[in-house]
C-alpha cells in the first residue's frame, strides 16, 4: 500500500513537471505594436507625415507620449528657448504606450530620419493600470530602444 502511495506521488509530481514545462508565458503586451484609435489616430498620423515629408539629418529626435507632444504646446517657449536653434523632430502622441511606439517604428516613423541623438519617453501609460508587470514595460522600453 505504501509503495503504491508513493508511486502515484511520483508519478503525480513526474506529471506536474511536464504540465509545467509545458506552459508557456503569454507574450508580453508591451512589446506587440498596436495602432492608435480614436483622436489619437489622427496625432499618430500627423507624426507618421511629419517623418514621411522630413527626412534627413536632425540633431536630436523626440519619441514619446503627452510629456513629448506638449513641447508644441504648453512647453513651446521652453521648447523655442533650448531646442530652437537645432534641427528637431517632435514624434510624442499624447497616451501613448510602448506598443503604440513600437506600432509607428514599423510603420517608418524613422525611415529617412538620421538623428544624432533620440530622447525617448514612453513607458508612463504602460504604468497607469495593473495591465503591465514592471518587467513588461522595460522589456517594451528596450525593445524601443533595441
Amino acid at each position: 500500500m505504501i509503495l503504491s502511495f508513493l508511486a502515484l506521488v511520483l508519478f503525480l509530481q513526474s506529471l506536474l513537471a511536464q504540465t509545467n514545462a509545458s506552459v508557456t508565458e503569454p507574450p508580453n503586451p508591451a512589446v506587440i505594436p498596436v495602432s492608435r484609435t480614436g483622436s489619437a489616430f489622427v496625432r499618430q498620423t500627423l507624426v507618421l507625415e511629419r517623418a514621411k515629408e522630413h527626412p534627413g539629418d536632425y540633431d536630436i529626435e523626440f519619441i514619446g507620449d503627452s510629456i513629448t507632444q506638449f513641447w508644441e504646446r504648453a512647453g513651446s517657449n521652453v521648447w523655442k528657448e533650448y531646442y530652437g536653434k537645432r534641427k528637431v523632430i517632435n514624434m510624442g502622441v499624447s497616451g501613448d504606450q510602448t506598443q503604440n511606439v513600437l506600432w509607428r517604428l514599423e510603420h517608418g516613423q524613422l525611415d529617412g530620419i538620421k538623428a544624432k541623438v533620440a530622447v525617448i519617453m514612453i513607458g508612463t501609460n504602460n504604468s497607469k493600470t495593473n495591465q503591465f508587470t514592471e518587467a513588461q514595460i522595460l522589456e517594451g522600453v528596450t525593445t524601443i530602444v533595441q
